[in-house]
């Protein structure tokens, strides 16, 4: 929490040092920055916080009272689920990382060393990670220019923490959004490199551009960084003067014809594609929400050569088609490529967890894996008159946020409309798969609703070629930031969804009710009792 008091390590010390638990426990409550006050449970094991003594011990020694001020525990960073830092201390365009192992891989150490180096370069000039090991009370320092760690004697400890304390401001008010770069909606941030890869996104990099030529996949769910590390690969390839061709399983926005030019790579649609004649003359050949491309395409790259360097994002779950669905084009790929050149991505990196946590709860109401019951970034709106609804939704379009619909349809043979867009100017979901904003708002009209199994689906209410929840899901996870619904004359969804997003509350409310309930009950028993012990003293008299 915010409010929390800034720590010396002189009385972190002090405290540990006194084995009274009871202390512990109450000095958490005041520092500990993700004190859970719901349960009154600390964050930080009392055993992982008595690992911090014999670093701390030395540290009281080696540094004067203003450098053992000014230090944060335990902060985690803002829709970054994952990211804590054991203790932070910050002077200006200076940050300082110390981290407590007990006894881990030196692997593991370097890795995590790694990645919170890479995350605090997005906010300070001058970043120092220490690693502390208390099975041999050894102090290691990240050397990011040769990535490896150093150790580092106690006596320099004076020579590297700062003695000012300017506070986390900078750190809290930072999102997700702040340490990613969606390329293909943010082309000129891209091209000035204002971003980094995350250690898995390096390693994948680095074990792709060693294999040389062949095929490689990078698969992962949805924002799970796949189009950001496949363009940097790109990059990396043209900087070495290789000829690069692009095939986009999705319709390429303005951001991506740019950046695709400005990086000189020949881009394609796979929908104005009929055979891969124009890119055989490249050196090497991408391809984007590869799930999407058609089976002749496909045909035609398992007969290419091995001379050629071939990279294959893909995530056969984004389909929107029964087509795409039958073709199962991830699993004819996975049979022709080499099991060790198949790389996932496992985690979101740009989906706050919160908005993940909703979006799986949205489409499944009996979905128990969510990690948030409270929804801070999302919103639900309801319009029973229509008019009155294309009004706010301009507005909100106004203020920045993209508007996302199923794209209309209409049939060949009888040229009747059979999905129209509730707002003409919203974006067609099949021309956003691939890109992120950061805030979006979609439209439910009166045919989504749950099934008995607590599915959100969509009523039949015509024909229509693609699936209707996939549309959803793909415009559902186009979201980086926050997400809006507004419903359109459903009464009932509305009231599902507000359910779902008072969820925590209604369960504190419900709580609270009980909890008076019994203390009734209880305080009618006692008064039971006094009757019953008034009458008994009288009938002893």
């Amino acid at each position: 929490m915010s409010h929390q008091n800034e720590v010396s390590l002189i009385e972190l010390f002090n405290v540990i040092s006194s084995s009274n638990s009871d202390l512990v426990h109450s000095y958490l409550k005041i520092h500990d920055f993700e004190y859970n006050y719901e349960l009154d449970k600390e964050q930080i094991k009392v055993s992982e916080l008595n690992s911090y003594k014999n670093l701390l011990e030395h540290m009281v020694t080696e540094l004067s009272p203003s450098q053992t001020s000014g230090f944060y525990l335990g902060f985690k960073l803002k829709d970054q689920a994952n990211t804590q830092f054991d203790l932070l201390k910050v002077a200006n365009e200076t940050v300082v990382n110390i981290e407590f192992k007990s006894d881990e891989p030196e692997k593991e150490i370097l890795s995590q060393a790694s990645e919170h180096h890479r995350i605090l370069s997005m906010a300070f000039n001058r970043i120092i990670v220490l690693e502390h090991l208390a099975t041999t009370d050894e102090l290691f320092c990240y050397d990011s220019s040769n990535k490896k760690m150093v150790r580092v004697p106690y006596n320099r400890l004076k020579d590297i923490i700062p003695n000012d304390s300017t506070g986390l401001n900078k750190l809290i008010k930072m999102t997700r959004s702040d340490f990613l770069v969606a390329p293909y909606n943010e082309p000129q941030k891209f091209l000035k490199s204002s971003y980094q890869l995350t250690t898995n996104q390096n390693d994948i990099k680095s074990a792709i551009l060693k294999s040389g030529k062949g095929m490689s996949m990078i698969k992962g769910g949805p924002g799970s960084g796949k189009t950001l590390l496949l363009v940097d690969i790109v990059r990396e390839l043209q900087s070495k003067g290789f000829s690069i061709g692009m095939v986009m399983g999705a319709k390429p926005s303005s951001g991506q014809k740019l950046l695709m030019e400005k990086m000189g790579v020949s881009l394609y649609w796979y929908y104005n594609l009929s055979s891969l004649e124009p890119l055989l003359d490249k050196d090497v050949l991408v391809f984007d929400e590869t799930q999407r491309i058609t089976q002749n395409i496909i045909e035609e790259v398992k007969k290419l050569t091995s001379d050629k360097i071939v990279v294959f994002s893909i995530d056969q779950q984004q389909v929107v088609h029964p087509d795409e669905k039958d073709r199962e084009v991830q699993n004819q790929l996975e049979d022709i490529i080499d099991d060790k050149q198949i790389y996932e991505l496992k985690q979101s990196v740009r989906i706050n967890p919160e908005l993940n946590s909703f979006y799986n709860r949205l489409l499944d109401k009996k979905y128990r894996g969510a990690q948030f019951s409270t929804f801070d970034n999302a919103a639900v709106r309801y319009f029973n008159d229509e008019n009155d609804a294309k009004t706010y939704i301009q507005s909100k379009r106004d203020s920045g946020s993209v508007v996302i619909e199923s794209d209309e349809y209409i049939t060949q043979s009888t040229n009747r409309k059979t999905r129209k867009k509730q707002v003409q100017v919203s974006e067609n979901t099949k021309d956003v798969i691939g890109q992120e904003f950061r805030d979006v708002l979609l439209v439910f009209d009166q045919y989504v609703d749950y099934d008995e199994d607590g599915q959100l689906f969509v009523k039949n209410h015509g024909y229509y070629p693609y699936y209707d929840e996939k549309m959803i899901f793909q415009a559902i996870t186009r979201a980086s930031n926050s997400l809006e619904i507004v419903i359109l004359n459903n009464l009932e969804l509305y009231i599902n969804l507000q359910g779902l997003l008072t969820r925590s509350r209604d369960s504190h409310k419900k709580n609270l009710d009980k909890k008076n309930e019994l203390k009734e009950q209880v305080k009618s028993l006692k008064l039971r009792v006094d009757e019953l012990e008034h009458q008994l003293a009288e009938y002893k008299s």
